[in-house]
């Protein structure tokens, strides 16, 4: 169906055009809204498979004990907790 079909099945009097052109607009923004959003749950997925892949990196570099994970930092180590001298509470 095209467009002047559609117009001539609407009565003249009810505002068809109006109401075509709204639904249009409010398509038109639901498409945008949706695009955006997939586009930022991709970019979201990709951080995440980022992320995933350096923390696998750096458990199989502890496991190995290398001492360093593979972008040349060294291994994160804990820290132990600092030993008051005697006498301090």
């Amino acid at each position: 169906m095209s467009l002047p079909s559609v117009l001539a099945m609407v009565p003249e009097d009810s505002g068809g055009p109006y109401v075509i052109a709204a639904y249009v607009v409010f398509l038109t923004i639901v498409v945008t809204y949706v695009a955006i959003m997939a586009q930022r749950l991709g970019k979201l997925s990709r951080k995440a498979d980022e992320i995933e892949a350096r923390l696998d990196a750096r458990d199989a570099a502890a496991k190995a004990g290398s001492g360093s994970v593979p972008d040349g930092s060294p291994a994160a180590v804990p820290a132990e907790p600092s030993k008051a001298p005697e006498g301090v509470a």
